[in-house]
């Protein structure tokens, strides 16, 4: 089963340094907030999923401490996730992946950073996919874990 919500937030209220200029949240708290939220909904089910378009990505990595030729998020690959490949376009490329952030409510569960260009600026979804989606040929499964387990930023 897979459990997505959208969630919304307004761009403009955020600086160049990822903090709401009216609160002083850091978005990558608010991400977190969102997270808690989630939970309360699906109850028993964390969000491992954080979709988001090209901007919010560059939104969040501004919350953090990052090296200029880091990128937050992999790219879906014909609409799916796609590690393998996301994987080998980096060994081709001088710039650095982070494919995954650590979770609010686990330090060591990753919660993936997908981009999705049909997302608009100012929404976000959070989704749990579970490791085993045998529900239909067309899945997207969640990242294999060890194979990106350095490159999951702690936040």
């Amino acid at each position: 089963m897979i459990i997505e919500r959208t969630y919304k937030f307004n761009p403009d209220d955020y600086n160049a340094d990822g903090f709401n200029k009216y609160n002083n949240v850091l978005f990558s708290e608010y991400i977190q907030e969102c997270e808690d939220d989630f939970y309360k909904e699906a109850i028993v089910f964390h969000a491992n999923c954080f979709l988001a378009n090209d901007a919010t990505m560059l939104l969040l990595k501004r919350c953090n401490i990052t090296e200029p030729n880091e990128d937050y998020g992999m790219n879906l690959i014909d609409g799916e996730i796609d590690l393998d490949t996301n994987l080998e376009i980096e060994e081709h490329s001088e710039r650095i992946t982070v494919y995954a952030i650590n979770t609010s409510w686990d330090m060591d569960e990753p919660l993936y950073l997908i981009i999705d260009e049909d997302l608009r600026d100012g929404e976000f979804i959070l989704k749990y996919i579970p490791e085993d989606d045998n529900e239909d040929d067309n899945k997207t499964e969640t990242p294999v874990d060890k194979k990106i387990k350095d490159k999951i930023f702690q936040r």
